[in-house]
């Protein structure tokens, strides 16, 4: 399931959620926030059969066994989790390519 948490609850410790599919619904759950939980996205590599991180090489291609990524190149990582940022979208709506918001802390 993936969730967007609004930028109103930008320092709150929890918030409460409760996910209802059709007529099912689970109890009220208590969901800890942080200004801060990295994490680094994954697609299975269907070639090696294995999960990998989710990377782009300099020419924005997927890096994996057919692609490795090079010793010296760059790569982007697909990641969130990185804190506030400088642009917030309205709640809700998607964020977009332009103007590609930027961490207010940057990572080391």
């Amino acid at each position: 399931m993936n969730v967007q948490v609004p930028w109103e609850l930008r320092g709150q410790t929890s918030a409460l959620v409760k996910v209802s599919i059709g007529k099912i619904s689970i109890e009220v759950y208590t969901l800890p926030l942080a200004e801060y939980s990295p994490g680094i996205f994954e697609y299975i590599d269907r070639t090696a059969h294995r999960k990998s991180a989710a990377a782009l090489d300099e020419n924005n291609r997927v890096t994996g066994s057919l692609n490795p990524a090079r010793r010296g190149r760059p790569i982007q990582l697909i990641l969130n989790g990185l804190g506030p940022v400088d642009y917030t979208p309205e709640t809700g709506e998607p964020t977009p390519l332009s103007p590609l918001p930027r961490t207010l802390t940057v990572p080391k």
